[in-house]
């Protein structure tokens, strides 16, 4: 196994407490989908996500608002994990 696909954002960071350190030791890469939380992270209307609730979604939007950039912070999170051989970027 050379890679394996998994949901992997500013959000949902599951794969960093599960999986990460296990796939480095079997140098096996991870492709990210869900890299913009459904748009979340890029200007979509707040609502509850993964365990968030909607104003700690709003609270996250505004930092990355004052970032400049949600878009390309969103993206260079995930892509600035050593892990990371390539991420899915849609809506």
């Amino acid at each position: 196994m050379v890679s394996v696909m998994m949901q992997y954002s500013i959000f949902d960071r599951r794969p960093e407490e599960e999986m990460i350190d296990a796939l480095m030791q079997k140098n096996v890469s991870m492709i990210a989908r869900g890299t913009l939380s459904k748009g979340l992270l890029v200007g979509r209307n707040a609502k509850t996500y993964l365990g968030y609730s909607k104003l700690q979604v709003e609270g996250l939007q505004l930092e990355l608002s004052t970032l400049g950039n949600e878009l390309s912070s969103s993206i260079q999170f995930v892509l600035n994990q050593p892990i990371i051989a390539s991420a899915l970027v849609g809506i």
